[in-house]
């Protein structure tokens, strides 16, 4: 089902209509399987198929950002240097120079380990037992994964407990060389990183934060006009199954 739907969704950047009042440039980095480059050098993956999908029903155009680090990719939006981030979760501080449209999908933040090492981890039940346990853990130098972690993660810094990466392949590299028992992040991204590094992992119970996400829009670049084509488009797919259809070709309702 899924081959079909993408067959009549797939277009080239630059091929649809006008809907928009401009081409709009998508914040880009590499973060299987959601945004990356396949083997040919195109950009693919769920949230590109995702967007692909919505910016063709907007009659929209749109262009990829040269790539820039995850750290700097938030900035780079709300500044209007680069106008759409995808997958963005909504908080008040990106709200302040940023617009959320519909959300297209949710998001999973586990913790994982090393396979068959985690029974000593599975009692786990939220970040703050991270610190009361004494347990060293890899996190993202850069996102948003919800109040409770917000809160926690000064605490787990000042312990000396939280260890920060850049990209998720160098955190798997660093889970096997035993720098920290658990990684923390996108539970998909983690498991598609841990494959392609040839190593075993697992998640524990418990999940950190699941979230709705949405692409984001800068304020200083994208006008109030275009970010509602995008949600109309966003709206219609989804009540029409197709958005789920695409979904599902990767796993997810």
């Amino acid at each position: 089902m899924f081959a079909c739907v993408w067959c009549a969704l797939s277009f080239a950047s630059g091929q649809a209509g006008a809907g928009c009042d401009k081409t709009l440039s998508i914040a880009s980095s590499d973060y299987p399987p959601y945004v990356y480059q396949n083997k040919q050098g195109k950009w693919s993956g769920l949230d590109v198929a995702l967007m692909q999908a919505i910016f063709k029903q907007a009659g929209c155009t749109y262009r990829f950002a040269p790539l820039v680090a995850p750290k700097h990719m938030v900035a780079t939006v709300s500044s209007g240097k680069t106008d759409i981030l995808l997958a963005a979760s909504a908080s008040p501080e990106r709200r302040r120079a940023n617009r959320f449209g519909l959300a297209y999908r949710n998001e999973s933040v586990s913790l994982v380990g090393l396979a068959g090492k985690l029974a000593a981890y599975h009692t786990i039940d939220s970040v703050d037992a991270l610190r009361a346990r004494g347990v060293r853990v890899l996190v993202p130098n850069a996102g948003w994964y919800g109040e409770a972690y917000a809160r926690a993660l000064p605490v787990l810094q000042k312990a000396g407990l939280a260890i920060e990466f850049s990209y998720i392949d160098q955190a798997i590299r660093m889970l096997a060389a035993n720098r920290a028992s658990l990684v923390m992040s996108d539970t998909g991204a983690m498991f598609a990183a841990a494959k392609q590094e040839g190593v075993a992992i697992e998640a524990l119970p418990f999940t950190v934060i699941s979230t709705p996400v949405h692409m984001m829009f800068s304020k200083a670049s994208v006008s109030e006009h275009d970010v509602a084509q995008l949600d109309r488009a966003t709206a219609r797919l989804e009540k029409d199954g197709v958005l789920k259809a695409i979904r599902a070709g990767y796993g997810l309702r």
